[in-house]
């Protein structure tokens, strides 16, 4: 499944559960780049979908790593609370779960 397609499941399963709608590609980041693909910036939230995790692409190269560790660091210490999800976890519904328990919602 395209990442594209894995952001828009993870996207109706959020809306199916009545969680508040999300910023999309939020800038969090004075000077960066950066951008979260799913963003509660109220609860400092940030949900980041990594598509391709059996496959070579732009984050599986050791540069992709730095790149991506620069970015999530930086995330935690401005105080956002970053969740990870790869295919599997959206397609089996765990990232949801997780959301949910990010929000108190659920054990």
């Amino acid at each position: 499944m395209s990442k594209s397609a894995l952001e828009a499941l993870y996207a109706a399963q959020i809306a199916a559960v009545g969680l508040p709608e999300p910023v999309r590609e939020l800038r969090f980041c004075d000077g960066k780049r950066w951008r979260f693909d799913f963003a509660w910036p109220a609860e400092m939230l940030a949900a980041e979908i990594e598509g391709g995790q059996w496959v070579t692409g732009a984050h599986n190269t050791g540069a992709g790593l730095l790149r991506d560790c620069q970015k999530y660091n930086t995330a935690v210490l401005l105080g956002w609370r970053v969740l990870r999800f790869p295919t599997t976890m959206v397609e089996d519904g765990s990232a949801l779960e997780t959301t949910l328990r990010a929000f108190g919602r659920g054990g």
